[in-house]
C-alpha cells in the first residue's frame, strides 16, 4: 500500500506538471490513474485533491460543465473529513470558474467565503492568494480602489512570507491599476 500511495502521488504530481504545460490529455490520464489508486487505497483526502486537480485541468480548457461536478465531489469529501482548508481551496477554485464565466456576484461571494476561512485558519499564503483573486475580480468590475486595497494587503502578506516572486507579480498588478 505504501508503494501504491507513492505511485499515486507521483502520478497526481505529474498530472499537475502536464496541466501547466498545456498537455491536457496526458494530464487527464495521469490524474485518472492516480484517482483509481487513491480510491483503491481508500485515501479520501488524496481522492479529493485529485478530483480538484482533474477539475482544474478541465477549467484550463474552459470545460466548466465537466469541472463543476468534480469540484462538488471534492467539496463533499473535504466537508465529510472536516477539512476546512480543503473546502476553502475548492470554493476558491469554483469562484475562479464563476468569474471566468461572468458570474461575478457568485465569484465574489465564494472568494470572500474562502478568504474568511483562510484567515480563521491563519493560512497566510492562501490569504495572499485569496486577496489577489478578489483584487483581480474587483479590477475586472472597475472597482479599482477595492482592487488596490486587496492587492496591497496581499503584497504585505507576500513580503512577510519572503515571497519575492509573489511580490513582483503583485507590484505589477498594482502598476496596471494606474
Amino acid at each position: 500500500p505504501d508503494q501504491e500511495k507513492l505511485v499515486a502521488t507521483a502520478l497526481n504530481n505529474l498530472g499537475t506538471v502536464l496541466n501547466h504545460r498545456a498537455q491536457y490529455a496526458r494530464a487527464q490520464s495521469s490524474y485518472e490513474e492516480a484517482l483509481a489508486l487513491f480510491r483503491k487505497l481508500g485515501s479520501r483526502y488524496d481522492e479529493a485533491i485529485t478530483l480538484n486537480n482533474i477539475a482544474q485541468n478541465y477549467d484550463s480548457q474552459s470545460r466548466y460543465a465537466e469541472a463543476t461536478p468534480l469540484y462538488e465531489q471534492a467539496l463533499a469529501v473535504h466537508r465529510d473529513a472536516g477539512d476546512r482548508a480543503g473546502v476553502a481551496t475548492v470554493t476558491e477554485n469554483l469562484a475562479g470558474q464563476d468569474a471566468a464565466q461572468g458570474r461575478y456576484a457568485q465569484a465574489l461571494t465564494r472568494y470572500e467565503e474562502a478568504l474568511a476561512t483562510f484567515r480563521e485558519l491563519g493560512l497566510l499564503y492562501q490569504q495572499a492568494v485569496g486577496l489577489s483573486n478578489l483584487a483581480t475580480l474587483y479590477a475586472t468590475l472597475g472597482r479599482y480602489d477595492e482592487a488596490r486595497s486587496r492587492y496591497e494587503q496581499a503584497l504585505s502578506l507576500r513580503r512577510g512570507l519572503g515571497d519575492r516572486a509573489g511580490e513582483g507579480v503583485l507590484t505589477g498588478n498594482l502598476a496596471a491599476l494606474d
